[in-house]
């Protein structure tokens, strides 16, 4: 009878400290949001999942212009994602097809609201590149860029200022030799400049 007793006993703790043997905590991955990130190879060359030790759909491509991420976007959103960062235009204005940027951006907008309308979506400023004349070009696209996230209520994220220097176009610390793809400590600046937006 004592047996039985200390048995019973044993159970009621388990079941009032949420079973034995486990635990199925509310922080697990059933909770984890989905994140992705889209653009080219600057997007591409970060190590996202890695940065932030939570899982990362990395959808950027090397060599994407503004305009092949409007025809590639709504596959991006189709599993309706948490939330999306993008970042693009770099290609465009290194090819000297800056003109399109702006009112593609809208256009990747929309087609991810059309697709996805909960998906919180993140837009990230281009980045300096080591020449004065593209610089220029890119300050004022993404002024443009800014306004058009504001007036449809979206997330502009400003990178741009924390990738100069004072002396120089560029801060080359965070620069490749080629002068527009990043290294390490680059990717450590844009990294901790978002890590608020990723886990808010």
């Amino acid at each position: 009878m004592k047996k039985i007793s200390l048995w019973l006993i044993l159970l009621l703790i388990c079941v009032g400290f949420g079973g034995c043997g486990g635990s199925n905590s509310a922080g697990g991955s059933s909770l984890q949001q989905k994140i992705v990130f889209a653009g080219d190879s600057l997007t591409a060359e970060g190590n996202w999942s890695d940065y932030y030790h939570i899982p990362v759909d990395n959808r950027g491509v090397s060599g994407f212009l503004s305009s092949t991420l409007v025809n590639n976007i709504e596959s991006y959103v189709a599993s309706k994602p948490n939330k999306i960062f993008i970042m693009i235009g770099t290609n465009d204005v290194l090819g000297g097809l800056p003109e399109d940027v702006v009112d593609n951006i809208a256009l990747i907008i929309d087609k991810i609201r059309n697709v996805s309308p909960t998906t919180l979506i993140f837009i990230e400023s281009i980045l300096p590149v080591q020449w004065a004349d593209k610089c220029a070009i890119i300050e004022s696209l993404n002024i443009q860029i800014q306004s058009i996230c504001s007036a449809k209520k979206i997330t502009f994220i400003p990178l741009y200022s924390l990738f100069k220097d004072n002396s120089t176009v560029i801060n080359w610390a965070y620069y490749q030799s080629n002068g527009y793809h990043l290294t390490e400590a680059g990717y450590q600046v844009w990294e901790t400049a978002i890590g608020g937006y990723i886990f808010s």
